[in-house]
This record gives C-alpha cells, structure tokens and sequence, in this order.
C-alpha cells in the first residue's frame, strides 16, 4: 500500500490523498466560491458561439441570395465584316462605354459613300460637330475651359490654304467661339504639348520645321477675349524663343520633317519630343528644345513606335529604316543615348502596316513588327502580296515568333491589351483604302497567347540553347500590362 501511494505521488505530484491539490483552507475556500465564476463564463461561451453561428448563417444566406456584379468579358477572337466597302487607315483603342473594357473604333465608307463607324451599333454617340474644315489629323484634348469639368478639344484642320483652329466643348460638342487662324500654312500634323510649368502649346509640323503657338494665345483669339482673363499660364522660357512678328516658337527647323512624336516617361514633366527627318532621328528636350541624342538612317518608312527593350525606365524607339534592294533594317535604338539595342534585316513590302508594342509585367515590351526574314523560303506569293508578323521579346533577342501571314491589304493594324493587366491581343483592319475601289473590309481581333501557341520559331541565331516548344512556353507565359 505504501509503495502504492508514493508511486501515484511520484505520478500526481501535485495530488493530495483526496484527489485535490494540496492548498490552505482559505485557498479552498476562494477555489469553491469561485464555482459562480465559472456558471458565468460557461454563459458569455455559449452566448459567443450563438453569435457567431448566426453571423454566419446571414453572411452564407445573403452570398446566395445577392448575385455578385458580373464583370464584363471580351470574346478571345473575332472578326466582323463589311461587304461592298472600302476602309482607312484609322484604328484607334478606348474605353468608349465605361465598361473598363477597351472598345475598337475605325471608319470605313459604303458604297453609298455613308461614313460608318464601327461603333454606330451600338449607339456611343456623344455627341456631334459639324464645321467646314477638312479634318485630316486627330483632335486634341485641352483643358476645360467652360468650367463643365469636362476636358474641351481643339480641332485643327485645312480651310483652303489656311489652317484653321476650333475649340468645342467636351461635354456638348458646342463650338467655343469662333475659327482661329494662328498664321500657319501647309500644316502636316500636331500635337499638344505641355511644358514644365504646365503651360500648353500646340505643336504644328511642316515638311521643314515645327512651330510651337501658345493655347493661351488661339483661346483669346477664339473667344475674342484679352489674354489677361484666359486662366491658362505661358512658360517663361518658351516666351523668350516666341518670335515677336509670327507669334510662335521655333521648335525644330534642322530638316525634312516627316514624323514628330512625344516620348512619355513616367513621372516626367515635360515629355521629350521624337522628330523624324529624312535623314536622322533625333530626341530633343521638351523643355530647353535641344538635342539629347540623333541617329543616322537612310529612309524611315514608317512611324516609329515606343517600347521597353531594358528595363531603365526610358522608353526605347523601334524604327523601319528602309535600306534599298527591297530590304528594311527594323532597329531598336535605346531612349537614353540613341545606341542601337537591337536589329533585323527583313524584306520589305511598301504595304506593310507600321509596327505596335504592348507592355510585359517585367518591365519590358513585346514588339511587334511585318516582313519576312531574309533566306525564309515559304511560297511563291510576292511578298508585296503577302505580310508576315513577328514577335520579339527581349528575353529571346535572338528569336522571333512568326504569329500570322496574310495576303489581305492590311489598312491598320494595334497591339491592344484590351482589359487591364490581361487578355493582350492585335487588331487587323484589312480591306480596299482606295476609295474608288470596294469590297471586303474586315477587322479582326487575335488573342495573342492563341496565336503564340501556334507560332513557328524563327531563329535569327543558332546561338539559342533553348528547344522550339520550350520558347514558344517562354512566350506563352508572359504576362501583359497596362503600364510600362
């Protein structure tokens, strides 16, 4: 018995002979009182729980009973078309319905001679301007000058040999004022320009220079009002360069100007001004108006575009210089310095659309570019007749992706990420530009990843240690975005 005992003490050391712990009796005696205590505690338990079963019985009921907000979805391809037509080559991409879904907007005319647009299905239509001025170049957003806290829009357009500015309203579509002539013939296009103290120019290219005329200056002339009561500011710096007879600044007047171009950096005020001459390209500051880098070429053949081959944070410039013996040189030339990134001789077709980029996830951009690789055999079609699209990525510079060929002639063609941070893909508008001929427009949609996974590689190299299907999954798995 005794051995019995010390060995349950050894096991319950904390056991008395009675089964309690050993304690003084006014310990016993708070431990027995304190058996309310613990009647109180077993209440607020159960009352807890009771609570929250029936928080979770109202959060499950109502997930079935409220449907949750259906997102919108975009159809991965598709194609529309319109017989008996003839197109242009105008393509634009935006959110026209507020669906955060990115909508397709494009001309084409009937053989009535009705101008359509690809929208007018659906009923879009804001609202409309008519005016007399022959509109060949993109209207411009300024800002809201009729305090609707809408921003307003300058069109500029031709009115026989003048060229003529008018301002609307964003909100209506009425016109604000009267036709401006800000003194300028011969006009090839125009951006709106913003400089560093946030004053607006617009910029108008001539084929031998470009000219740069405050906002402030064409809304006083428009609404008939001194520049005193206009809001808008005049930069300092770009007034000292105004010429006091003609009232605009020499922006650029070094050469044939083909193409002027405004190269956005994030977070930098202001952007940076690409111009294309006959002869070079070349960045000047948008500020001080002088020049960061210039680079020798033979003849470009197409707008040039913006993409991120490195990862600096400064948009690179992608250029098809055309270099004789029907042959192109598709260059990518740094943002930074001009120095050439990357090049590719491909055979060229006098029709093939200009390239496009779309943004990856790592900072970079997809490019995306038409010709045919030199020494490629693949039919007897002429390449006039016939257009390849490539694919190139920086993390496989020494490869492309043929995606698509087409014998169609190509009016437009936009790489597009249609929702943001997904679902990248590329329009083609095909179709007769000439408007005395008709026939079948079509604009097409391509999902990317869908034309990747069916791609054939084309090695520029043989310097890629990587098996055809193992680059294909590397494209495969790039991811897009909606900023660089």
């Amino acid at each position: 018995m005794t051995d019995n005992k010390e060995q349950d003490t050894e096991i319950h050391p904390l056991k008395s002979e009675e089964g309690v712990s050993p304690a003084s009796p006014a310990k016993k005696g708070v431990c027995v009182g304190g058996l309310g205590l613990s009647h109180l505690s077993s209440w607020r338990t159960a009352a807890f729980f009771l609570s929250l079963f029936l928080c979770l019985t109202i959060v499950f009921a109502f997930s079935f009973i409220i449907p949750c907000p259906v997102r919108p979805v975009s159809q991965h391809t598709w194609s529309n078309t319109y017989g008996d037509s003839s197109t242009y080559t105008f393509l634009a991409v935006t959110d026209a319905n507020n669906d955060k879904v990115m909508d397709v907007i494009f001309a084409f005319r009937g053989s009535s001679g009705s101008l359509n647009a690809s929208c007018s299905d659906e009923g879009v239509t804001l609202w409309q301007n008519n005016n007399t001025l022959e509109l060949k170049q993109p209207a411009v957003t300024i800002p809201d000058l009729d305090e609707d806290e809408v921003g307003d829009v300058a069109l500029i357009g031709a009115a026989g040999d003048k060229t003529k500015v008018v301002i609307v309203s964003g909100q209506t579509g009425r016109q604000i004022g009267i036709d401006t002539d800000p003194g300028i013939s011969g006009v090839l296009g125009h951006v709106i320009h913003v400089t560093s103290s946030g004053s607006y120019y617009l910029l108008f290219k001539k084929d031998s220079a470009v000219y740069g005329y405050a906002l402030k200056n064409i809304i006083a002339m428009a609404i008939k009002t001194p520049q005193s009561n206009i809001k808008l500011q005049q930069d300092p710096k770009w007034e000292e360069m105004t010429n006091s007879t003609s009232g605009s600044v020499p922006v650029y007047n070094l050469g044939s100007v083909q193409h002027l171009l405004k190269m956005v950096i994030q977070g930098k005020t202001p952007e940076n001004l690409l111009v294309v001459t006959g002869h070079w390209v070349e960045l000047i500051d948008g500020q001080s108006l002088s020049s960061l880098w210039r680079v020798n070429i033979t003849n470009v053949i197409s707008e040039p575009v913006f993409g991120n081959f490195n990862k600096d944070g400064v948009p690179d410039v992608m250029v098809e210089d055309e270099i004789g013996n029907g042959t192109k040189k598709v260059v990518i030339l740094d943002g930074s310095s001009g120095a050439v990134l990357w090049e590719v001789k491909l055979m060229s077709s006098s029709t093939s659309p200009k390239p496009s980029t779309v943004n990856t996830t790592d900072y970079r951009s997809a490019f995306l570019f038409w010709g045919e690789v030199r020494g490629e055999t693949y039919t007897t079609v002429s390449l006039n007749q016939q257009h390849f699209l490539y694919l190139l990525h920086p993390s496989y510079p020494k490869v492309l992706l043929e995606l698509n060929n087409s014998t169609e002639n190509i009016a437009a063609f936009k790489a597009v990420l249609f929702e943001k941070s997904r679902h990248a893909c590329y329009m083609l508008l095909t179709g007769p530009t000439e408007h005395s001929q008709t026939g079948s427009v079509s604009l097409a949609k391509r999902k990317l990843k869908e034309d990747v996974a069916r791609s054939r590689v084309v090695r520029l190299s043989q310097e890629e240690g990587f098996s055809d299907q193992e680059i294909r999954d590397g494209f495969f798995k790039l991811r897009y975005s909606s900023s660089a």
